[in-house]
């Protein structure tokens, strides 16, 4: 059984203990930079060194305003990642994986595998794998689960499943 979701579980519980993701932050800021180039290139392009200064000017000031955005609002971010994820450990009981949103705080990525791989139209997308070792009850108290998180670089899904990567037998020389 399958557990599709809208948000990376990783990325969902940095936000659920800091409040703030500076990947994400990254992310949207390099995404508006050149908006924010536009705007602060002065009418006046004959001097270089002006354009470029006041640009620079421009950048800075508007990544200080989104780190001061970021750290404004973190407190709220945590409490509603937080509640995210108590909503995904009653919706992973569906998967036979008994946990709580403060056990999951506690998950580790142990594996990633990308692989190219072709729809129905051939057309090649990228697809993540992300394995996942989650706390979770089990009957001697608190063990790990692994999860397969998979992703479709691009898209919004997440699909999560119980899973575990295959082992690779690899032949090593004899050392004769």
């Amino acid at each position: 059984m399958k557990l599709t979701i809208n948000y990376d579980l990783m990325e969902k519980i940095v936000l659920a203990k800091k409040g703030f993701s500076l990947k994400k932050t990254l992310k949207t800021g390099i995404a508006l930079y050149p908006i924010a180039f536009a705007l602060s290139v002065p009418t006046n392009l004959d001097d270089p060194k002006q354009m470029f200064t006041s640009s620079i000017i421009t950048m800075l000031y508007y990544y200080l305003l989104r780190v001061q955005k970021v750290i404004l609002l973190s407190s709220l971010i945590k409490e509603k990642s937080f509640g995210e994820l108590v909503k995904l450990s009653n919706y992973l009981e569906s998967l036979n994986i008994s946990t709580s949103a403060s056990l999951l705080l506690n998950s580790k990525v142990y594996d990633t595998l990308y692989k190219v791989e072709l729809d129905d139209a051939k057309i090649p997308y990228l697809l993540q794998k992300k394995y996942i070792m989650v706390p979770a009850y089990d009957s001697n108290g608190i063990g790990d689960i692994s999860i397969l998180q998979e992703h479709v670089i691009g898209s919004r899904d997440y699909v999560l499943s119980l899973e575990s990567p295959s082992k690779i037998l690899k032949l090593a020389p004899s050392g004769i």
